[in-house]
């Protein structure tokens, strides 16, 4: 399984703010959430490249906020992939990579299915 190392951490917090404005809310999350479609799919696709995963991104969705306030954004590649990229609650607004495609190998199918708001 491919996680996102040390060298993919900023990327999206790279292309937003890097300011923590608030201690409620997942800054990067609130920030990416914030950008054009086309610019937040481009910077989700750029974190999956960047964990080591081909990606040119063709779209991409919202999919929820575990407890932790940890954010997941699933993104959809043109090459037929798509990827699950979780951003944690923290300063840097770190970032885990994995592929749909595992999770659905697994059991964990999270991509595709709706999230309980």
């Amino acid at each position: 399984m491919k996680l996102s190392g040390h060298g993919a951490r900023l990327i999206i917090a790279s292309v937003v703010a890097t300011n923590v404005a608030t201690a409620f809310a997942n800054d990067a999350h609130e920030q990416l959430r914030k950008l054009p479609a086309a610019t937040r799919t481009h910077a989700l696709a750029t974190t999956a490249t960047s964990a080591g995963f081909a990606c040119a991104g063709a779209s991409s969705e919202y999919k929820g906020m575990d407890k932790d306030r940890r954010a997941y954004w699933r993104v959809d590649c043109s090459n037929g992939q798509s990827y699950m990229v979780s951003i944690d609650d923290d300063k840097a607004g770190s970032t885990k990579v994995v592929s749909c495609a595992l999770m659905r190998k697994v059991g964990a199918d999270t991509c595709f299915v709706k999230w309980k708001k």
